[in-house]
């Protein structure tokens, strides 16, 4: 059943992707429901793929760390999880916190979190890692900050450090934990959204430096914190992003047209969703769509408008792209 303790009653339970049972993944996804009933489109049909993955999938469907609160009748009554590609566990997506309504109040989402959190320092160790979120809440950005996140108002766009008050749209939050040899001169183990940037992403590569692959579920998170990484609108308007609030959603729908064309056309045509990655530091640098293709609704506005987002200054990457896609023309 994984790491457990037990906090007021409660079982505090960690699990892994890849073992995960089938009772426990339908008590998770009962839970889950709570969101309402469009949560099985997309974020509830993309849950179960990953929590009945086998370990070692290889569309890495298994990056999966999920915790669990067990009530003393042995209810599964909160859950959090973090996502993450386990052939690149460097960035995670922490979401689907949830407490069934009898059992709030508790302090349940809180002990969730901060246990989950936990659970990816100790996988992560000292090789740093980013964390990168979502909340509309205003009680769950304070929980968040209180486990390190960066509250940072539209994006991770600036000076806005730590929760705002006057802020009533969505929070975008991250927790950026560079490499131990990195701490000292970052200053702690949070950095601003400036000095993330810079040491996260590269600018200067040639287009040799990077390489171009196809969209899959494992890069799920690596896109959310790079549509959120910098500020701007209209990143990618064929997928309907905008300022990267959108984003978790919007990927899906990505992910799940690109799966419908990858069963029908199978892993040896040409795909019409990219990622751009840093050869080296295997960082998601960009993500291109073909207009046209099934699960793609284009207005006719957005007709002329880029097919592509690249971290904004990233000539290189942008040469990648430009050179694969010539390359599939001419082959």
């Amino acid at each position: 059943m994984g790491e457990a303790q037990v906090v007021d009653g409660y079982s505090i339970r960690v699990l892994h992707g890849g073992n995960i049972d089938e009772a426990m993944s339908d008590a998770i996804y009962k839970l889950l429901i709570g969101y309402g009933p469009h949560y099985p489109q997309y974020f509830g049909a993309d849950m179960r793929c990953r929590m009945g993955a086998a370990h070692g999938a290889a569309d890495g469907l298994d990056g999966l760390l999920s915790v669990v609160a067990v009530s003393p009748d042995g209810q599964i009554v909160s859950h959090g999880c973090i996502v993450y590609d386990p052939a690149r566990p460097e960035v995670g997506l922490l979401g689907a916190v949830f407490t069934h309504e009898v059992h709030r109040k508790k302090g349940l989402s809180r002990k969730v979190c901060t246990a989950c959190v936990a659970a990816w320092d100790r996988a992560r160790g000292e090789t740093g890692s980013a964390l990168v979120l979502g909340t509309g809440s205003p009680h769950a950005a304070r929980i968040y900050q209180s486990e390190g996140f960066v509250h940072l108002l539209g994006g991770l766009e600036g000076n806005k450090k730590g929760y705002n008050p006057d802020d009533l749209s969505e929070w975008l939050m991250l927790r950026w934990r560079p490499r131990a040899v990195q701490r000292e001169l970052a200053g702690g183990d949070t950095c601003e959204a400036a000095v993330f940037r810079t040491d996260f992403f590269q600018y200067d590569g040639r287009p040799s430096s990077f390489r171009v692959e196809q969209l899959s579920r494992r890069h799920w998170s690596g896109l959310v914190l790079l549509f959120t990484a910098f500020p701007g609108d209209s990143k990618l308007p064929v997928a309907r992003i905008s300022d990267g609030l959108e984003s978790e959603e919007a990927i899906l729908k990505l992910l799940t047209a690109a799966d419908s064309d990858a069963s029908e056309n199978g892993t040896s045509g040409r795909s019409p969703y990219l990622i751009v990655m840093h050869a080296e530091t295997e960082r998601i640098h960009g993500l291109s769509v073909e207009i046209g293709y099934k699960g793609i609704t284009v207005d006719m506005e957005n007709i002329l408008l880029p097919q592509e987002y690249i971290v904004p200054g990233c000539h290189g990457a942008a040469q990648a792209l430009r050179h694969f896609r010539a390359d599939a023309i001419i082959h």
